[in-house]
């Protein structure tokens, strides 16, 4: 699966490729998302990352070695979260949890 956006040429009424309007776009888009990080102090890394479903994620980030804990200590985690958590939060993507209404 691709993650990086693409940006293609486009073509005239004729079907030729007008070359250069693809990396208009690209600039343009590039502009576009540091505008969008220095007005909101966020960085983008992939901007489909966000539709990630959040039980999933969360699963594998107690499971991977982020955490740096046991073995004892990740089965404790996944207990807590699939009784706890799981239930009220798994259905929702990345993106929504990172808003205030997730709250």
């Amino acid at each position: 699966m691709q993650r990086d956006k693409s940006f293609r040429d486009e073509l005239d009424a004729a079907r030729r490729v007008l070359w250069g309007t693809g990396r208009k776009k690209a600039q343009d888009f590039q502009l576009e998302l540091t505008r969008g990080k220095r007005a909101q102090g966020r960085t983008y890394v992939d901007p489909k990352a966000g539709d990630e479903l959040f039980g999933p994620a969360a699963e594998a980030f107690i499971m991977s070695g982020a955490l740096h804990a046991s073995p004892d200590s990740q089965a404790a985690y996944l207990s807590t979260y699939r009784a706890n958590i799981a239930s009220r939060f798994a259905g929702r993507t990345l993106a929504q949890m990172a808003t205030a209404a997730a709250a």
